[in-house]
């Protein structure tokens, strides 16, 4: 999927949508790894220290460093976390950390909302997550499962090329370094320290999705709040049956979980908020 160069953001410019979050207005804390219920372990092995570059967090007015990473992605919410099951489905596939498959729809597209007719402005990538034309191989539709699932596997397929490259690393210097993969290619990973990201688009891919990725582990599902519970998603467990168990409706389980955008597709270990005191 890798590019030379970039797609919307290599020169900085302001693709945000909302367009009203501006650098006095900064309203995410950084979270510090371990600090969030459900956080993957491999996110809390590393804590960005750079972030977003000043080129990348300059489309929303924003200083640079890790918490214009998580502001940007606070704002990217609403439209990456519709495709929140996409993300589950596709990581549980391929072993992607679903927060991660987020958070390059957060940097590549801006949850889709950067896109022109489900591709890049030079119609060099396409979809949620940037597929470049050259490896795509799915259907038309830039929002589909199928086009999710590519990204995930071409993401595999770097982590297990930067693994054999770099058999001394750790899990966490390899992911790091498929992250920046996904972005320029594994032949331009060379380094596991503050040179990785040298050559990526803003110089700063990794790090930046990785703050990213640790806010929506952080915020990947609602916090119960009084009246309610959460619920982790058992093996062969549909939505229904989930709604069946705490006596209430599909219709009501998904008003209580926005992220849930098909139905059908709740995944083991997914956690949901449901009704207190009903089942």
């Amino acid at each position: 999927m890798y590019r030379s160069g970039g797609s919307f953001f290599d020169k900085g410019e302001d693709v945000n949508p909302r367009n009203a979050i501006g650098a006095a207005a900064i309203a995410t804390t950084l979270i510090a790894p371990g600090s969030a219920i459900g956080r993957e372990s491999i996110l809390d092995s590393y804590t960005p220290t750079r972030g977003a570059s000043a080129d990348t967090a300059r489309q929303d007015s924003l200083p640079p460093g890790p918490e214009s990473s998580q502001t940007m992605a606070q704002t990217d919410a609403p439209q990456v976390m519709r495709h929140w099951s996409k993300f589950v489905e596709a990581g549980n596939t391929h072993g992607v950390d679903p927060s991660i498959l987020a958070a390059i729809a957060s940097r590549e597209s801006r949850g889709g909302s950067a896109l022109k007719n489900g591709w890049s402005g030079n119609r060099e990538d396409f979809g949620l997550i940037q597929v470049n034309k050259r490896n795509k191989t799915t259907n038309d539709d830039p929002y589909s499962q199928e086009h999710v699932s590519e990204g995930a596997r071409i993401f595999k397929e770097h982590r297990e090329t930067i693994q054999q490259k770099h058999p001394d690393w750790s899990e966490t210097d390899v992911t790091r370094g498929a992250i920046a993969s996904y972005n320029f290619g594994p032949k331009h990973v060379l380094n596991k320290d503050e040179r990785l990201d040298k050559g990526t688009t803003g110089d700063d891919y990794s790090d930046d999705v990785w703050a990213r990725a640790q806010y929506y582990s952080a915020h990947k599902t609602p916090k119960p709040k009084a009246g309610q519970l959460s619920h982790t998603v058992g093996k062969k467990e549909t939505l229904s049956k989930v709604a069946k168990k705490y006596k209430t409706t599909v219709a009501k389980l998904r008003a209580l979980n926005p992220q849930i955008t098909d139905p059908s597709l709740v995944f083991p270990g997914e956690n949901l908020v449901v009704p207190k005191g009903n089942s």
